[in-house]
């Protein structure tokens, strides 16, 4: 560290994931209040005290809620409304509700910050480590490549999808915080071999899997990570045994095995959904299910990863989405007017998926969705096992996603972990970028650089867009 200067013995250190990680979480404080900083702010939408009231229920020894905690999305369990969202969301504010009891704020403007500043930092945490493991912590380059990810995982990235204070919102962002933590104490302990590296897995396992089921196979894929590493040391996989067990099973039980107590099956009966009449039409296309199936894969694949879905304008927000619903119904609008419908792919027919505002990653994270295809290849080719079952866990969410009726923007948060991860292990490409002549890197860096304001401004436009012009009631 003797030859590296100030600039880079700041960025390649815990101070700079610990700052940038603190700004961003106020940055996502500030568009979540829609800059008042006010954190009990009510937005328009309805469903807006569901984790508090499950919260006070949990405490009384029940899961259902009010209905006007939860309006039209209530599965009605015993005549009594039962939320399909997740339970870590209200353990969080269980100690407020006892303290200040079940009228307190949703302050889903508060905890989305606080999931979000977990996310920066496990994530950064992870790439300085994989930079130092990788013997690149001296390289002005590898300053520089830290600098890049932090713009492409933060301000830039999909995660400004899902500011707004919502308990959709919200369950995605704590799944997310849950899934990079434990991926972050997997590679301390692959490292370090404490054991307290596996009870951190653990709990960040059985959290992200409480908070939204996408993420129920990343326990899994680590312990098959575990077991990789350790397969030749008999002694200690033994010791690891019961542990092991727990990472793998915990998130199913949390997040399946929940859902089985509230409504009596681990699957969600829609027959008992009180918004079904919505989705009846769907249904009706789909032989009567709203089941997941591999029909759907060919046209959410082809929506998520299209390069074309967009509607650049002249006026404010002059990035717009360009697919969503038809502009009549409830969430009609003038900026609907412009969305067209998304394109049906075999074997599905015309409007037969529930769709709202969409977009893909190749518009909003095409650098990370770029440096994430590089590393996978880098993984496969090296026989990387590790960092490839990290990935395959990482793709295990966005796969759910591939499978369901809808269609939705804040779905795309759902890619960000497998996204965030392949951008940070790309350092593998940093030896390539140095032995490049002095033009080549002038281009490729003048590249990043468009494709990372491109990104900014973009999920900026439509994080806008998607939150304030409709969902807070501005027309704009």
């Amino acid at each position: 560290m003797n030859t590296a200067s100030r600039f880079q013995r700041f960025v390649l250190s815990s101070h700079y994931v610990w700052v940038f990680s603190v700004l961003f979480s106020v940055y996502m404080y500030g568009w979540s209040t829609r800059w008042t900083f006010d954190a009990t702010l009510i937005t328009n939408y309805a469903p807006g005290r569901f984790f508090v009231e499950q919260a006070n229920s949990m405490l009384n020894g029940h899961f259902w809620v009010p209905e006007s905690a939860l309006p039209i999305e209530c599965f009605m369990i015993d005549q009594k409304c039962v939320g399909y969202f997740g339970v870590f969301p209200s353990l969080i504010r269980m100690p407020l509700v006892l303290i200040f009891g079940n009228s307190i704020p949703e302050l889903g403007s508060l905890f989305i910050p606080i999931a979000s500043g977990i996310i920066m930092w496990s994530s950064l945490d992870l790439c300085l480590r994989v930079l130092r493991k990788d013997h690149y912590e001296n390289s002005l380059v590898s300053s520089w490549f830290l600098i890049i990810v932090s713009i492409v995982i933060g301000p830039g990235s999909n995660l400004m999808l899902i500011f707004d204070p919502y308990i959709y919102q919200e369950s995605i962002m704590w799944s997310i915080a849950g899934f990079l933590l434990a991926v972050n104490f997997y590679w301390r302990w692959n490292n370090e071999r404490r054991p307290w590296q596996i009870t951190g897995m653990i709990l960040a396992c059985a959290a992200a899997g409480a908070s939204r089921p996408t993420t129920v196979l990343t326990g899994l894929f680590l312990t098959v990570g575990v077991v990789v590493v350790v397969r030749n040391e008999r002694q200690l996989l033994k010791r690891l045994s019961y542990k092991l067990v727990l990472l793998a099973l915990l998130p199913f039980l949390t997040s399946f095995g929940v859902l089985a107590l509230k409504m009596g099956s681990p699957t969600l009966d829609f027959s008992k959904y009180q918004a079904m009449q919505a989705l009846q039409n769907v249904a009706n296309k789909n032989g009567g299910s709203l089941e997941y199936s591999p029909r759907f894969i060919p046209t959410t694949m082809f929506s998520y990863f299209r390069p074309d879905a967009l509607n650049i304008g002249t006026e404010w927000p002059w990035v717009r989405f360009l697919y969503g619903p038809p502009s009549q119904g409830p969430l009609s609008g003038p900026w609907y007017n412009e969305l067209k419908p998304v394109t049906y792919l075999t074997p599905l027919e015309e409007d037969s998926m529930w769709l709202e505002r969409t977009t893909s990653i190749t518009n909003t994270m095409p650098l990370a969705l770029l440096a994430t295809m590089f590393s996978a290849i880098v993984a496969l080719r090296r026989r990387q096992w590790p960092t490839t079952l990290i990935l395959l866990a990482g793709l295990s969410a966005p796969v759910v996603i591939f499978v369901q009726f809808a269609i939705a923007a804040r779905y795309l948060a759902d890619f960000y972990p497998v996204l965030a991860l392949g951008t940070i292990f790309s350092a593998s490409l940093i030896p390539r970028f140095i032995k490049l002549k002095m033009s080549s890197r002038v281009m490729l860096m003048s590249s990043i650089s468009i494709a990372l304001v491109f990104s900014i401004i973009t999920v900026t436009m439509l994080g806008s867009q998607y939150s304030w012009l409709s969902q807070f009631g501005a027309t704009g």
